[in-house]
């Protein structure tokens, strides 16, 4: 029984790398939102690939709260809330910790709160969407506010705490918030790798500031997510305004794979 609980809490981790709010900000059929696809050259493999790191910033959350509400794990990044938690009672079993959420301001703690998919239905439809293969779960987004805790329904509930972002470490912790888009740092180029690139170059996150506010340079997970055949990794270039509005400037796709995801 233990072992296919740690089985289930690690597969879990895997699909818990986006929020709810992405499919609303870049999924099909958004409105008032213009992205653009941008044409790159196609190689075959990482020999030629031009790599440019950027160190990580130093960021921290602190999940006290959580601990204190009934949520707990070996390492914390996936946590398991007690069945008498306020937490399980907005229809979260686990919490995904990402640190480098701790550039907000004010510094409530945010975690991506998941539901496992039994009945076919999500909790609460205003919150929760279905992300995941074979194991699909229910995800949604909480906030600790001054010791209680409460879902968020999309980028406008974002703006409201969060809003204004005087920062470069409070614009990426914002931008991947908003768009459940990754961070990445610390790339390599591998010889004999398995991806097919589609670019010469490639940067880790980071964060320049601009007469308009914050460009962020973001990445997708594998798109589609799930079924055999290519799945496309882009780089989704976002620009967060200091009021807090967020929008993606440019799409490109990077690299491709070919796998059965499921």
């Amino acid at each position: 029984m233990e072992l296919r609980k740690s089985f289930i809490v690690s597969l879990l981790a895997l699909s818990l790398v986006s929020c709810s709010f992405v499919r609303r900000l870049i999924g099909a059929g958004d409105e008032g939102m213009e992205v653009t696809s941008v044409p790159t050259p196609r190689t075959t493999g990482a020999e030629s690939l031009e790599i440019i790191n950027h160190p990580k910033p130093d960021l921290s959350v602190n999940i006290q709260p959580f601990v204190d509400a009934g949520c707990s794990g070996e390492n914390l990044y996936v946590m398991e809330c007690t069945a008498d938690s306020p937490i399980r009672a907005l229809g979260c079993d686990f919490l995904s910790i990402n640190a480098l959420s701790g550039g907000l301001d004010p510094s409530n703690a945010v975690a991506t709160c998941s539901r496992r998919e039994v009945s076919g239905e999500p909790p609460n439809p205003s919150f929760f969407n279905m992300t995941g293969c074979l194991m699909p779960v229910y995800q949604a987004d909480v906030i600790s506010v001054n010791g209680e805790f409460r879902l968020l329904s999309g980028p406008d509930d974002l703006q409201a705490y969060f809003a204004l972002v005087e920062s470069e470490n409070e614009a990426l912790s914002y931008a991947q918030l908003v768009t459940g888009l990754n961070a990445v740092y610390g790339r390599e180029a591998v010889q004999g790798s398995s991806y097919v690139f589609r670019v010469d170059r490639l940067e880790d996150t980071h964060v320049v500031k601009t007469d308009e506010g914050y460009l962020v340079n973001l990445f997708s997970g594998p798109e589609p997510l799930c079924g055999c055949g290519t799945h496309t990794f882009y780089q989704r270039d976002v620009l967060v305004r200091p009021d807090g509005q967020v929008e993606i400037i440019a799409s490109t796709p990077v690299y491709d794979l070919e796998a059965c995801i499921d």
